[in-house]
């Protein structure tokens, strides 16, 4: 119905403004080839297929060359490599359906590589569409979380703005892929299309001359205005980030700072538009180390004083600034882990996401830089030219360089050496890097051969290297080579095959010999998928699915018309001259492959595979800080990340955003420098009253809507709040003072649990009992409540509200929110985030209100009947007296109050991941959290050596400073009662005989506006100091000893708060007895951060009622209702 609207309200245009001549012989191919003409386009990678025919007879009209390969996926491939090379987008065009969805590993990897890249993709007729047409299928979608942005073409007229914007688009900020679909409908010509399409004979029937009708003035919608004009072909302008002068000055700085600096380059340095020669001379002008990785490969020449190859782990542990061009902190740098925690960090990628990459966890960027990694060097080096030239300490180069050559020197040592069967794999990558030419481009596909060939062979220059990028794909070779030989004709172009890899491209020989594309292939060939073998077989004991046969591959390509030649043993002493004889065969026209039969060597250089594994070590660290700090890589890319905008100051009730009925407000402060953040409106009691009857009155409606249509909302404040992220995050650290990166990770945490509830929607299911009678139906079903209380703490201005709220929304209850009076601009951006995703007027209500108003808020959300639920996380002694006020209307109470949580460490617990669970569960928030560790329990025979090395963690990594610095890990605490209560309990340890290791001092104790206090170690604590018996809620590490189990456990139950507890042992007997006795609702084994929203959240003893997150945490928001329905016939 909307395409026929569309349609006929343009019959007006096509017959009144642009006429359509159906003797016009022009199609829309033609003009799909003239933009590639004009944005300098010499080459299309295709497989052939009638829906794109006119595309390709178009652009051949204009001189631009139909490559046709065998595969689809190696026209991506090609396109990809010819996008590197010439810094113009590669172009592929395949047919619809399979045509298609064949692409779809290459364009990943482009994207991944960020290679600007344009598919066009056939497909059915625009009006055929979901009509059973031929290999009709919903194409776009599938391209929807790998290109940049998907384009389909609906008339013909769209085809010239919609192909000049895709290669805007495909070019601008990062580079990547770009999807257009093209219907076949605006392709061909008109009177082809009007055969297939419209009836050449009229009806006599009403309906087939209403349906002619319509057909015909569809066809002439989709291609009036086509031709109307001089076509504007001129390419749009790209957009791409540059550094800033702030930047370049803030670098120069560290960079005079810095004695033993070091560049990692990656393939973003060199992307156009400051191309790789200009690129090339900076770096050699500015003279620091550089490792060089992916596509900057080769960017220094062969012998480049400057340009280090080996041993990079450890000059990034000795380096005190490296400078990341482009590099990415995954685990190609082992997610950051190599970095030294001394070293000064510049990062710049064009990418914030990549630019940020697992920082907070093993690294943290001094400074990050958005924009073009080549510009910033160029900027460097025109600044001190501008000034005084920079030099770098020629001791340090030379200790790198020394460390380089002894490793090269292992390396031809192992080359040297004899295998267990055919070739040394070392000797044949020497001996071939030997015959290379100065113009030589080397492509590499495969895995430990290829890995090897990564450290042997040396690029001769800038761009003559090619990798599949971060994604690692197999396959990959054929179609690089391809683009790269029609890049650089006058260029031998070399690819680098493992045996596993090169079965992919085995057919593109035929097209390397049907396009003369002489291109010399060598597969290193030992039957077996090495890099995989290697940690398959010692882990698991077998070598099931790794091993594949000695296959005459030169056999193989001889079929399909090129030139084989085949090394084994007999040949080691030939070497050089068999690949001197590969490449005159190539020179003489002929793609040659080189099938050399290897055997296994020692040397395990390049192993992805290896290195993930290693890396699962700290995976459990990882896992631990998910929430919390993993938060970079799903950061907002809003373009203004202003926290200001959210700093509203009326309460939201009834869906109106109103001040209170007194017209009062009250003062928030940052608690970093106790400096006014604005004012909100107080609320009273009868805000409240109003907020419960608008809650009540849309409970009515809200209640009786669909699990789907409450789950869709909550997925929306998901999206919604995932995509603010910055923003809110900016909100926390100034409302509560918490560094930016733990206020970070909150808003993942707290966006988790609107996830989490909007798919336990639609679980909350009833049942049919087994009935005892056969004339009556047993049923049971949970409805929502009613209106639900929210009472939050400061802590976690936003989690807190979000494990509570989604919860009750997703059973349908509405909600009444009391924030607390230190934190409330995060729950008034919730609800604006609510508002606008479309929460309905009613269904979530904010009462802000001052610290001397909460009182009487509080009375009456447990004093009225309207309230079902009261759901608070606060102190025991708050919840006490809401338990008991709430009990007069037989309120159901919700209560997460106080902690203080044991934290044990046994002696058979390894030390090192101990201190690591400590430093999170005791500091994170200045540790200020209600799971805090707060006594901490170090039996005798590891306590000293566990306080040594907790005192040194705690000196190198717990940075004091305001939250809104990135290398900030504490902040302040709260207010001025916080720094009161954490100086008494100090003071009483000390006084009672504790020994105090470091801290122990409010920072500036003169300034009373000043809430920062010393990250503090004491050891000699017993069970009669208060810091044992009451949660100190800040930087404070209280040690106490104890000898064997029975002695620790009577401690650590002696409480009668019991919400978390940890504890840390090698011993699983161990574990199994200490998991059963220790008397709390959640434990930490060997493990600092528990909470996420798939598990249960919740204590014992006084430390509350009920359960928040998991499946468990919509049960408190529902009535189970028993029904009995009799009078059936039996």
């Amino acid at each position: 119905m909307k395409r026929w609207f569309n349609n006929n309200v343009n019959i007006f245009y096509h017959h009144f403004c642009k006429k359509v001549d159906p003797n016009d012989k022009r199609h829309g191919g033609e003009l799909v080839a003239s933009v590639l003409k004009a944005q300098g386009v010499q080459h299309i990678f295709t497989l052939s297929g009638g829906h794109i025919a006119p595309v390709l007879t178009g652009a051949e009209k204009l001189g631009i060359r139909i490559v046709d390969t065998r595969h689809e996926v190696t026209t991506v491939f090609a396109a990809d490599a010819s996008a590197r090379l010439s810094g113009i987008p590669g172009i592929a065009v395949v047919t619809a359906g399979p045509g298609v969805t064949n692409t779809i590993t290459a364009v990943k990897n482009a994207q991944m590589a960020e290679s600007p890249i344009i598919l066009m993709g056939g497909a059915a007729a625009g009006i055929l569409k979901g009509r059973g047409a031929l290999q009709d299928i919903e194409q776009a979608q599938l391209f929807k979380t790998i290109t940049k942005k998907q384009f389909i073409v609906e008339k013909v007229r769209d085809i010239v703005p919609m192909m000049k914007e895709a290669f805007q688009l495909a070019q601008s900020g990062t580079p990547g892929p770009v999807y257009v679909e093209l219907p076949i409908d605006i392709l061909y010509p008109y009177n082809i299309i009007a055969k297939e399409f419209v009836s050449q004979t009229s009806s006599k029937t009403m309906q087939g001359k209403f349906v002619n009708w319509y057909l015909e003035n569809y066809l002439k919608n989709l291609f009036a205005g086509a031709w109307d004009g001089e076509l504007d072909l001129k390419p749009l302008p790209v957009d791409i980030p540059y550094p800033t002068e702030s930047d370049i000055s803030k670098a120069i700085d560290l960079l005079r700072e810095a004695k033993r600096p070091l560049v990692i380059l990656g393939s973003q340095s060199v992307l156009p538009p400051v191309g790789a020669d200009n690129l090339r001379k900076a770096v050699e002008e500015l003279g620091i180390p550089c490792y060089l990785g992916g596509m900057s490969r080769g960017l220094l020449g062969r012998n480049s004083p400057i340009n280090m190859r080996q041993a990079r782990r450890d000059a990034l542990r000795d380096a005190d600034l490296v400078i990341l061009g482009g590099s990415v902190a995954d685990f190609r740098l082992s997610y950051g882990r190599v970095f030294s925690k001394k070293s000064k960090i510049i990062a710049i990628n064009r990418n914030k996401e990549q630019l940020y990459k697992n920082a907070g966890i093993f690294w943290q960027p001094s400074l990050a830089i958005q924009g073009d990694p080549a510009k910033f060097f160029v900027q460097i080096v025109d600044k001190f030219r501008s000034t005084n030239k920079y030099n770098v300490d020629t001791e340090w180069v030379k200790m790198l360089r020394d460390r380089d050559q002894e490793k090269e020197s292992k390396a031809m040592q192992m080359a040297s050496g004899k295998t267990d069967q055919h070739l040394n794999p070392l000797k044949v990558l020497s001996t071939l890097d030997e015959t290379f030419d100065e113009k030589t481009v080397l492509v590499a596909d495969g895995g430990d051969f290829v890995g090897s060939a990564a450290y042997i062979l040396r690029p001769r220059g800038p761009l003559t290297w090619l990798d599949p990028g971060a994604f690692g794909t197999l396959g990959v070779g054929a179609g690089f080579a391809i683009g790269a030989k029609l890049c650089r004709p006058d260029h031998d172009v070399v690819v680098i095959f493992g045996d596993g890899s090169l079965g992919y491209s085995l057919a593109e020989f035929d097209t390397m010999v049907r396009h003369n594309l002489p291109i010399m292939a060598v597969v290193g060939n030992d039957a077996c998928w090495t890099q995989i073998a290697r940690e398959q077989i010692p882990m698991l004991g077998s070598d099931v699915s790794c091993n594949l046969a000695f296959c005459n591959y030169e056999n193989a390509v001889e079929g399909l018309g090129a030139s084989g030649i085949k090394l084994d043993a007999n040949e080691n002493d030939k070497l050089k001259e068999m690949f001197q004889e590969a490449q005159k065969r190539v020179r003489d026209g002929k793609p040659v492959l080189v099938n050399v039969l290897i055997g296994k060597s020692n040397m395990k250089l390049l192993q992805i595979g290896r290195s993930l594994l290693l890396s699962s070590s700290s995976n459990s660290r990882i896992t631990q800080q998910r929430q919390y700090e993993l938060f970079v890589s799903r950061r907002t890319l809003v373009s203004n990340t202003d926290y200001k905008r959210f700093l509203i100051e009326n309460a939201y009730i009834g869906g109106e955003w109103r001040p209170s009925i007194s017209g009062k407000q009250f003062d928030v402060f940052n608690p970093a420098n106790n400096e006014l953040i604005g004012n909100v409106t107080e609320c009273n009691r009868q805000d409240a009253i109003d907020a419960v009857n608008a809650a009540k009155e849309a409970f009515r409606t809200w209640s009786s809507t669909t699990a789907k249509e409450r789950a869709q909302l909550l997925q929306k404040l998901y999206q919604s709040q995932m995509e603010h992220s910055e923003q809110l995050a900016q909100l926390i650290t100034i409302e509560m003072g918490k560094p930016i990166r733990e206020a970070r990770g909150e808003i993942v945490y707290g966006a988790s649990f609107l996830e989490w509830f909007a798919e336990e929607a639609r679980r909350v299911n009833g049942a049919i009992l087994q009935s005892p009678w056969k004339d009556k139906q047993l049923t049971y079903r949970r409805e929502p409540c009613g209106v639900v209380g929210i009472i939050t703490p400061w802590n976690f201005p936003n989690a807190m509200i979000t494990r509570k709220l989604a919860a009750a929304l997703a059973v349908g209850c509405t909600v009444v929110i009391k924030p607390a009076e230190d934190t409330p601009y995060s729950a008034l951006a919730l609800a604006d985030l609510a508002e606008k995703v479309g929460f309905p007027p009613g269904v979530i209500n904010i009462l802000p209100t001052s610290r001397t108003m909460t009182p009487e808020i509080g009375n009456y959300l447990c004093d009225t009947p309207d309230i079902s639920v009261i759901s608070f996380t606060g102190s025991t002694e708050v919840g006490k007296y809401l338990l008991k006020r709430g009990s007069d209307t037989v309120k159901r109470i919700v209560m997460e109050l106080g902690g203080d949580a044991p934290f044990i460490v046994f002696n058979s617990a390894d030390i090192a991941k101990a201190v690591d669970g400590l430093i999170v569960a005791k500091f994170r928030n200045a540790g200020q959290t209600c799971v805090c560790a707060n006594r901490i329990f170090v039996q005798d025979g590891i306590h000293d050596q566990f306080v040594t090395e907790l005192s040194n963690r705690m000196k190198n990594e717990l940075i004091i400073g305001n939250g809104m610095d990135d290398r900030t890990t504490i902040g302040p605490l709260i207010n001025d009662r916080a720094i009161a209560k954490v100086r008494s309990h100090i003071d009483d340890a000390l006084a009672n005989g504790a020994q105090l290791v470091q801290g122990g001092k409010k920072v500036n104790p003169d300034d009373d506006r000043c809430y920062f206090y010393e990250p503090t170690l004491l050891t000699g604590v017993n069970e009669s100091m208060i810091i044992s018996k009451e949660e100190t809620f800040g930087p404070v590490a209280a040690i106490l000893k104890f000898k064997n189990e029975d002695d620790v456990l009577q401690m650590a139950n002696n409480c009668r708060r019991g919400l978390a507890g940890y504890f840390y042992s090698r011993n699983y007997a161990q574990i199994d007895r200490i998991s059963r006795r220790l008397e709390v609702g959640m434990v930490g084994i060997n493990d600092g951060l528990l909470s996420t929203c798939e598990a249960p959240f919740g204590g014992v003893k006084e430390s509350g009622l009920g359960r928040e997150g998991s499946h468990f945490g919509v049960d408190e928001f529902v009535n189970v209702k028993y029904v009995c329905l009799g009078g059936l016939q039996p």
